[in-house]
C-alpha cells in the first residue's frame, strides 16, 4: 500500500461554494413547519455513534419543498456526511445509494460535509472517522457547558491520513463487504419479527373469546439468583423498534429485574416507555438468570404458551395504551404499573392455533438468533481491521483473507 499524506478536511473539500454548512439558523425552521411530505430533515435522532448505521430514515419529517431553495446552502444530497454540531456530539452520517431520500435538510444542530470524490472517497471518510479514537478526539474537543458542541472550524480542521484513491476505494470494498452482510442481516432481523407479530395477530383475529393477559403471561415473577456476579442487561441495551438483545454487560448481583430465556422485558419509565423500547430474551446459557435495570417489567410465558406470545402481545398499541393509563408518577418521571397489566383482554386462540405459532415463531427466533450472533462476529472483525486498514498497519489483501473467514 502506498505513502499516506496527512490531510485537513477543508482541504478534501468540494470546489463547489458551501462545501461545509450548518442547517437553518435559530428557528428559521421549528415543528410548525413540519408537513407529512416534501423535502425529509436529518435531526440527531436520524443520526448515530454506530458504524453499522450510516442514517436512520425512519421517524423522519419533512418540511415544504419550498425550503431547498430557501435553504439552499443547508441541502444535503448523496456523497455528503452530516454530523451533530450541538448534542450528542461524535454523531456521523452518511448519505449513499441505500439511503431512502437523495436529498435532505439538515437541522440547525446538525453541519454537513461535502468532500471532492476525486480526491476523497465518501464511504473512506466515513470509516476513517468513525474509528474509536477520531469519536474519542472530537469529543475531547468539545466546546460549550451545558450542552456539548463541535462547529465547523473545528470539524475543517480534522487531520486525514489519506491514501491514494484506489487504496481508499479498496479498504471500502472491504469493510464494506463486513457492512453489506450486516445490512442484510438486519433485514432479515426486521422482516422476522415481523412475521412473528403477523402470524399472532392473524391467529388472534380467528379467536372467539377472550381472557386476561395475565392467562398467558406471568408478571415479574420471582426468579432466584445463585450466582455473586450475572449477565445484566441496562436500559440503553434494551431494543428500541426491535425484539432480540444484542449487547450484554457483566456486573455483581444486587437489585434490579430477574430474567431467563424466553422473558420479554418491557421498559416501565417514561420516556422509553413511549419510545418502545422492549426486547426479548434468548441468547444466555440454559438455566441461566440475569438482571436488568430496576425499571423493567419481566412479562414470562406461562405453561404451555409460546414464548413469543408476550412480546407480540406488548408491542401491539393497544395493550401500550391500556398500559399508559395505568402510569403513576409526576410529570416526566412517571412508570407504568405492573399490576396494571394483568387485565388487559387479549383474544385467545385455539390450543391447536398456539402450537402452530410456537412452532413457526420458535423456528423464527432460532434463526434470528443465528444471524443477530452472525452480526456480532463480523462487526468485531470490522471493528478490528478498522484502525489496522486506516494506519497501514496491515494491507489490504491481508484484511481481505480475514474477511473471507467470517463471510
Amino acid at each position: 500500500m502506498r505513502d499516506r499524506a496527512t490531510k485537513r478536511l477543508v482541504d478534501l473539500a468540494s470546489p463547489e461554494p458551501n462545501a461545509f454548512s450548518t442547517g437553518p439558523f435559530g428557528s428559521a425552521v421549528s415543528s410548525k413547519h413540519f408537513t407529512t411530505s416534501g423535502v425529509p430533515m436529518i435531526r440527531g435522532s436520524n443520526l448515530s455513534e454506530s458504524i453499522s448505521t450510516r442514517l436512520i430514515d425512519q421517524d423522519i419529517v419533512f418540511l415544504p419543498q419550498r425550503f431547498c431553495e430557501e435553504f439552499a446552502r443547508s441541502v444535503a444530497r448523496r456523497g455528503d456526511l452530516v454530523f451533530t454540531c450541538w448534542g450528542t456530539i461524535g454523531q456521523i452520517g452518511l448519505i449513499d445509494e441505500t439511503s431512502k431520500f437523495e436529498k435532505y435538510i439538515v437541522s440547525n444542530k446538525q453541519m454537513r460535509f461535502r468532500p471532492d470524490p476525486r480526491v476523497a472517497f465518501p464511504e473512506f471518510l466515513y470509516y476513517f472517522l468513525s474509528q474509536p479514537s477520531m469519536l474519542d478526539y472530537v469529543r475531547s474537543q468539545s466546546i460549550g457547558s451545558s450542552v456539548p458542541g463541535f462547529n465547523l472550524g473545528q470539524l475543517k480542521q480534522i487531520e486525514v491520513a489519506l491514501p491514494d484513491i484506489r487504496d481508499q476505494e479498496a479498504i471500502v470494498d472491504v469493510l464494506g463487504a463486513l457492512d453489506d452482510k450486516i445490512a442484510a442481516n438486519q433485514k432479515l432481523l426486521a422482516v422476522g419479527q415481523e412475521l412473528i407479530c403477523t402470524s399472532w395477530d392473524w391467529i388472534c383475529r380467528e379467536a372467539e373469546g377472550t381472557l386476561p393477559f395475565s392467562s398467558i403471561a406471568e408478571i415479574n415473577p420471582r426468579t432466584a439468583v445463585t450466582a455473586s456476579r450475572a449477565a445484566y442487561l441496562d436500559m440503553k441495551n434494551l431494543p428500541q423498534g426491535g425484539m432480540l438483545i444484542e449487547s450484554w454487560d457483566a456486573r455483581e448481583v444486587r437489585s434490579g429485574a430477574r430474567f431467563r430465556n424466553g422473558d420479554t422485558l418491557l421498559a416501565r419509565i417514561t420516556p422509553c416507555f413511549e419510545n418502545g423500547k422492549l426486547g426479548f430474551v434468548d441468547n444466555l446459557a440454559v438455566d441461566e438468570v440475569a438482571v436488568g435495570s430496576t425499571e423493567f417489567i419481566v412479562l414470562r410465558p406461562r405453561t404451555n404458551v409460546p414464548y413469543a406470545a408476550p412480546f407480540c402481545v406488548a408491542s401491539t398499541l393497544e395493550f401500550r395504551d391500556h398500559a399508559e393509563k395505568g402510569m403513576t408518577g409526576t410529570s416526566g418521571r412517571q412508570r407504568v404499573q405492573p399490576s396494571a397489566l394483568g387485565s388487559f383482554s387479549i383474544p385467545v386462540p385455539t390450543t391447536e392455533e398456539m402450537t402452530k405459532f410456537g412452532e413457526v415463531s420458535d423456528s423464527l427466533l432460532r434463526r434470528l438468533g443465528k444471524a443477530r450472533n452472525e452480526n456480532q462476529v463480523l462487526a468485531q472483525t470490522r471493528d478490528e481491521l478498522l484502525p489496522l486498514l486506516m494506519d497501514g498497519r496491515i494491507t489490504v489483501e491481508q484484511a481481505e483473507r480475514t474477511v473471507e473467514e467470517v463471510l
